[in-house]
């Protein structure tokens, strides 16, 4: 029986070393394959890669060149607007410096928004939070631009109105002047 087993095994060891160039053989041929497949689609690949990123490239160059004019437009029409608000506002303090109204303009102010409906607070001719407020509600009513600020064109539109109501056909009540008495 060992002799059957011996040779059984010799056997079977004859046929794996004989076999076994041929399968590596064609085991090598199809890595070869496989790693030229590999290296054609990696230079594919960057190909691609290369291209896309020269597209790319190309796009924000030409993105760049057209939005710069429409940028410096933009930028030219924000400054000219910031320009012209300032002014307005550095006029506005001016003129109530030079004049001495700030206080007297205030109060009247304060009460014009009062007779409009709109609480400025106390009527003390300080403009404080509650009058901010108060002067914002009636230019965004006025459709004015809203800063809380009582310049020159929110001033006109309050007092052009204000005279309408006459004194004594309304109840000071809401005054807190007179409240207080």
């Amino acid at each position: 029986m060992k002799k059957l087993t011996t040779a059984a095994c010799a056997l079977a060891l004859g046929i794996a070393w004989a076999a076994a160039p041929a399968i590596a053989q064609e085991t090598t041929k199809e890595k070869a394959e496989r790693k030229a497949d590999q290296i054609e689609q990696k230079a594919d690949q960057k190909a691609d890669d290369i291209k896309a990123k020269a597209d790319q490239k190309a796009d924000q160059v030409r993105d760049k060149a057209e939005g710069k004019t429409d940028t410096m437009g933009d930028k030219a029409g924000r400054a000219w607007d910031k320009t012209k608000a300032k002014t307005r506002e550095v006029t506005d303090k001016v003129k109530n410096s030079v004049n001495g109204h700030s206080n007297g303009r205030a109060s009247s102010a304060q009460q014009a928004l009062m007779d409009k409906g709109f609480n400025p607070g106390p009527i003390d001719g300080v403009q404080g939070p509650r009058t901010t407020a108060a002067v914002r509600d009636f230019q965004q009513k006025e459709n004015l631009t809203v800063t809380g600020q009582l310049d020159a064109e929110t001033n006109a539109r309050l007092m052009a109105a204000a005279p309408a109501a006459s004194p004594a056909s309304e109840p000071k009540e809401t005054n807190p002047k007179r409240q207080s008495k």
